[in-house]
């Protein structure tokens, strides 16, 4: 009796055992194929993830126990992918006749075209009333699903809906594609990559405590730099040459000039991209808001209103190369002002920041100057870190209540002249996969 049992536990324990590697260590036998044209694409393995999840359950089953009101609106969600016939890697590719903003993925196979319909109008998915033929839209959050009968495609974009003057670009058969591994180097068994003619190559992985993101000609721990004393966040090295910016340009342009009121490309003639810019801590400010209002006799009355604000501490130089030409072009085009016995920098004129020369250099800050600012670890390329717990716990900025940031720690980076790029995403949990953090908070 009991080596029956023991026989039995045996043939079982290798049933789940032949189930789990087919599904998720076997390697992918499917060449993936993308437009000729396209010109950047990016897979997620969908495998992957689902390996991080089940141990996760696994791991902590009372996390994933809820109320039944929320198990119900949860499978409404769920039972969306439920209805898609999903690939191990799902492939997201764009073409040269659309803009670079909208990915779509590839073909995939509905079970029941109908039934997803009716499960996107019931998760809030807004029905495109321009669809083309037999082909509808729905879009809900930057993403859309693409249906044709039986056939869908997931399309990601930056627009809240699908641009529909763009819905000349979707083709569901493309006439003229390539094998994926002919335009990068295809790594099937990561757990997501992006590609892009310009820059190359990335390489993405979930890991306990944290996701990595890094070029694929480097490791994921090139970056090395760590919160520094009396620091919440900072960005310093040098900005110059960096090709990832250069493509960025004319949105760092734009937005320079929506700040500052300025022109980026005039303070790049004197600047040589050297930058030092340090968050050491947020203060209250109180403003006096006075208004004036007459009574029924009309006398006038004077009326004060006081009102919170949080301002960032900031630090911020230029390096000692640029300082003695920068500050003349600011002192000529009025950024930079004598107030009292201050000198008083404008660039920002929400933040204005005093101004002094300290070694050779000219420091701009908020208070006072930064005892101990962080060092330039590097001259040729760009360096960051950011504190997400200390903003979160200093200020009432909206966009650092987003769900997903809730898990969130600290973020750290770098970027160098030869595209090679490193960021790393630290989570509140050191021991749990960061990527079920961001999504299971």
């Amino acid at each position: 009796m009991r080596k029956k049992l023991v026989y039995s536990i045996f043939i079982l324990l290798t049933l789940l055992y032949s189930a789990y590697w087919i599904r998720y260590e076997r390697a992918s036998s499917s060449i993936k194929m993308i437009p000729k044209e396209s010109s950047a694409a990016f897979q997620l393995n969908l495998r992957n993830v689902e390996k991080l999840f089940l141990f996760d359950v696994l791991k902590n089953p009372l996390l994933y126990t809820k109320k039944k009101d929320s198990l119900v609106i949860n499978s409404e969600r769920t039972s969306i992918f439920k209805l898609l016939n999903l690939p191990r890697n799902l492939i997201f590719y764009t073409t040269k006749s659309m803009e670079d903003s909208i990915f779509y993925s590839e073909n995939l196979v509905l079970k029941k075209p109908v039934i997803f319909k009716k499960q996107l109008i019931l998760n809030n998915y807004k029905n495109s009333k321009n669809t083309l033929g037999n082909t509808a839209i729905y879009s809900k959050n930057h993403h859309s699903f693409i249906i044709k009968e039986d056939t869908i495609k997931i399309a990601i974009h930056l627009s809240k809906t699908f641009p529909i003057n763009k819905s000349e670009t979707i083709q569901f058969n493309p006439s003229n594609t390539i094998p994926v591994t002919s335009k990068f180097n295809f790594d099937p068994q990561a757990d997501f990559q992006c590609w892009n003619e310009k820059t190359g190559s990335y390489l993405g992985a979930f890991l306990n405590g944290k996701i990595t993101f890094s070029s694929d000609s480097v490791p994921a721990t090139l970056s090395q730099q760590t919160k520094q004393n009396n620091t919440i966040g900072y960005i310093h090295g040098n900005t110059r040459n960096i090709p990832f910016l250069s493509q960025q340009n004319t949105a760092i342009n734009k937005a320079f000039k929506r700040l500052t009121n300025n022109s980026l490309d005039s303070i790049n003639s004197y600047w040589d991209g050297a930058l030092q810019l340090t968050l050491s801590s947020f203060k209250t400010i109180t403003d006096s808001i006075i208004s004036y209002d007459y009574d029924e006799n009309f006398n006038q009355i004077r009326k004060v209103k006081l009102q919170q604000r949080i301002v960032p501490n900031l630090h911020l130089n230029f390096g000692q190369n640029s300082a003695s030409k920068l500050w003349t072009y600011f002192k000529n085009n009025n950024t930079l002002k004598r107030v009292q016995k201050d000198s008083v920098f404008t660039l920002i004129p929400m933040l204005p920041l005093k101004a002094t020369l300290l070694n050779n250099t000219y420091y701009f800050y908020t208070d006072s100057i930064l005892k101990n600012p962080p060092p330039s670890l590097d001259e040729k390329g760009l360096h960051f870190f950011i504190d997400i717990t200390q903003i979160k716990e200093n200020t009432t900025l909206e966009v650092f209540n987003h769900k997903q940031l809730q898990a969130v720690q600290s973020i750290k980076g770098n970027i160098n002249r030869k595209h090679e790029l490193s960021i790393q995403i630290n989570c509140n949990n050191p021991y749990r996969n960061g990527l079920i953090q961001l999504f299971k908070n």
